[in-house]
C-alpha cells in the first residue's frame, strides 16, 4: 500500500511543512539503503562472534630503547668441555617480544623495562568471521590491582579473520627510580560496540614483567634469574642502599632460588663437576645459575651482578687473602721438620701442596694439639682435583702414629649446612663501605676486621698424603693450623678492596 501524498512532509526554505510524493519517499529510502553499505558495522554487545586472544607482544618504549632490557634465558651446563656453560638464547627485548601465545598450553615470556619508562603492548585476535568493526581495549593489573590502561581502539576484522591491536602505550609510566616485580602481569581485553562502553571480556594474558631501578650497568648477559631475584626481593623500593639490602635479605636464609626452580642453590655442594675448576668461566653468576652449585667466586659474582642489573653503582668484588705479616710463607717451610718427624718412613709420600698456598680456616674448627704434633689433623673438605677421600675417624701410619679427623659443625653456607671451610682465598662483595658474604649468607659486616673475627678460626697449610690401599692410590689431605686468631686488634686476613 502506497503512502498518501499528504502522509509525509518536508520543510521548504521558509521552514513550512510541504507534503512529499510516493516517488520522493522511495528515493529517500534508496539513499539510506545504499549509504548503509559503506558504513562500518559496530555490533552491539549481544553479538555471537567467537573471538579468541591469539598473542600479546611487549615493545620498546616510544622514547628511549635503552629502557627496554634484553633478557637471556638462564644458561645450561656444558659437560663436554670449556666453557662450563652453554651459550644462552635471547628470550626478550629484541624489537617486539611475544610474551603470550594462547592455546591449550600457553607460551609465556618475560618483559623488562627501566623505571620511569612507559610500557607498550600490541595484540592479535582471531575469529571465524570476516567482517565487522568494534572497540577493543586492555586493562593491566597485578594481583587484582589495576595498574595501567590501554586505549580503546576501533578495529576491523580483516579478510583472514584477524584483528590487529597496534602497539599502544600505557596511560602512565612505571614509577620513577623504583624497582617493580609483577609475577603475573595480567592484561584483560574488552570488546564493545562503542567507545564509552565497558564491553565484555574476550581474553586475558599473563606474563612476568620486571622493572629495574635504573639502566643496568652489568657488562654481559642479563639472565632471567638476575631480574627475577633482584626485582622480586626489592619490589617497591627506591633507595639504592635499601635495594641492595633487600636483595641481600634473600641470601640470609641460605635458600636462593633461580627462576622457575624450587631448589636452593648450593655453596660447595655435590653438583660441581671436576672439569669445572679448569675454566675461569666457572667463577661466574652464569655458572652458578647453570649448576645451581658453585664456589665463593660465583656466589660473589651473582650478588654483584644483581646490584648492577638494577643500575646501582659502587659495588665491587673483594678478595680475602692472609696477612703475610702475621703468617709469612716461611712459617710453612718451618713445618717440614714436623712432617718428617711425624710421618717418618711415609714422609716421601707427602706432597708439600702447602708451600705455594696458605689456607685460612673458616669457623668452626676444634683446633688443638694432636699427639703433640703441632695441630696436625684432617681437614673437613675433599680435594676435587685429586680425588681425595676422607676416613671416617682416623688414619694410622706405618709407624703407628695416628691422624685424627677433628671435625666440627662449621658456618652454614647456601643450601649446605656444613660446606668446605679451608681455603687459600675467598670472595665477598663490598658496597657502601660494608662487606657482604653471599656464599654463607652471613649478616652484613661494617668493617673488614668484623668480618675476619666472625668468620675465620685460624691460618695454616694443607699437605697431601698419598699411599696405596688394596691396590688403589688413596689421597688424603692433612691440615696444619699454624696460627689461630687471638682476638687482638690485628687484621690477620686482608680484604682487598
Amino acid at each position: 500500500m502506497l503512502f498518501e501524498s499528504n502522509a509525509l512532509f518536508l520543510f521548504d526554505k521558509t521552514y513550512k511543512y510541504v507534503p512529499i510524493t510516493n516517488y520522493q519517499f522511495r528515493f529517500i529510502l534508496a539513499i539510506f539503503f545504499f549509504s548503509s553499505l559503506f558504513v562500518p558495522k559496530v555490533f552491539s554487545q549481544n553479538f555471537n562472534y567467537n573471538i579468541q586472544l591469539n598473542e600479546v607482544s611487549f615493545h620498546a618504549p616510544e622514547a628511549g630503547e635503552e629502557n627496554w632490557i634484553l633478557i637471556f634465558e638462564d644458561p645450561l651446563p656444558n659437560l663436554q668441555g670449556s666453557p662450563v656453560i652453554q651459550p644462552a638464547n635471547v628470550i626478550s627485548g629484541i624489537d617486539q617480544t611475544v610474551t603470550y601465545e594462547g592455546g591449550d598450553q600457553p607460551i609465556i615470556r618475560p618483559a623488562a623495562y627501566v623505571s620511569g619508562s612507559i610500557g607498550r603492548v600490541s595484540a592479535i585476535f582471531k575469529t571465524a568471521d570476516c567482517s565487522g568493526s568494534f572497540y577493543i581495549k586492555g586493562v593491566c593489573s597485578s594481583n587484582g590491582i589495576v595498574l595501567y590502561q590501554l586505549p580503546n581502539l576501533l578495529l576491523t576484522i580483516n579478510q583472514q579473520g584477524i584483528i590487529d591491536y597496534p602497539p599502544s602505550s600505557f596511560n602512565a609510566p612505571f614509577p620513577n627510580n623504583t624497582v617493580q616485580h609483577y609475577e603475573n602481569f595480567t592484561i584483560t581485553w574488552y570488546m564493545s560496540d562503542n567507545a564509552n562502553s565497558t564491553g565484555r571480556i574476550i581474553g586475558q594474558s599473563n606474563n612476568p614483567v620486571y622493572v629495574t631501578r635504573n639502566i643496568p650497568s652489568l657488562f654481559g648477559e642479563i639472565y632471567h634469574s638476575l631480574l627475577y631475584i633482584g626485582c622480586k626481593n626489592a619490589h617497591g623500593v627506591s633507595s639504592p642502599s635499601q635495594v641492595v639490602k633487600k636483595i641481600y635479605d634473600d641470601f640470609l636464609d641460605r635458600c636462593v632460588q633461580r627462576f622457575n626452580s624450587l631448589h636452593c642453590m648450593e655453596y660447595w655442594g655435590n653438583n660441581i663437576p671436576q672439569q669445572y675448576f679448569g675454566d675461569g668461566s666457572c667463577f661466574t653468576a652464569g655458572a652458578l645459575l647453570a649448576y645451581e652449585d658453585a664456589t665463593c667466586g660465583a656466589w660473589a659474582d651473582l650478588f654483584n651482578a644483581l646490584i648492577q642489573v638494577q643500575g646501582i653503582s659502587g659495588s665491587e668484588l673483594s678478595i680475602v687473602t692472609w696477612n703475610y705479616g702475621i703468617f709469612p710463607p716461611s712459617s710453612l717451610v718451618e713445618f717440614a721438620p714436623t712432617v718428617q718427624s711425624f710421618f717418618q718412613n711415609d714422609a716421601n709420600l707427602v706432597s708439600y701442596f702447602m708451600y705455594s698456598d696458605t689456607y685460612f680456616f673458616v669457623k668452626n674448627w676444634k683446633i688443638q694439639t694432636t699427639n703433640g704434633y703441632n695441630n696436625l689433623y684432617f681437614p673437613d673438605f675433599q680435594c676435587l682435583e685429586c680425588e681425595e677421600v676422607l676416613p671416617s675417624t682416623s688414619l694410622t701410619l706405618s709407624n703407628g702414629n695416628e691422624l685424627f679427623r677433628v671435625d666440627d659443625i662449621g658456618l652454614p653456607g647456601q643450601g649446605n649446612p656444613d660446606p668446605r671451610s679451608a681455603f687459600n682465598n675467598h670472595a665477598v662483595v663490598k658496597y657502601g663501605g660494608k662487606y657482604f658474604d653471599p656464599s654463607y649468607g652471613s649478616p652484613i659486616k661494617g668493617t673488614a676486621q668484623q668480618w675476619t673475627s666472625d668468620a675465620i678460626e685460624g691460618l695454616g697449610g694443607v699437605i697431601i698424603y698419598q699411599r696405596i690401599e688394596n691396590g688403589m692410590n688413596m689421597y688424603y689431605n692433612v691440615m696444619w693450623a699454624g696460627h689461630t686468631l687471638d682476638g687482638a686488634n690485628v687484621q690477620e686476613v686482608i680484604l682487598s678492596p
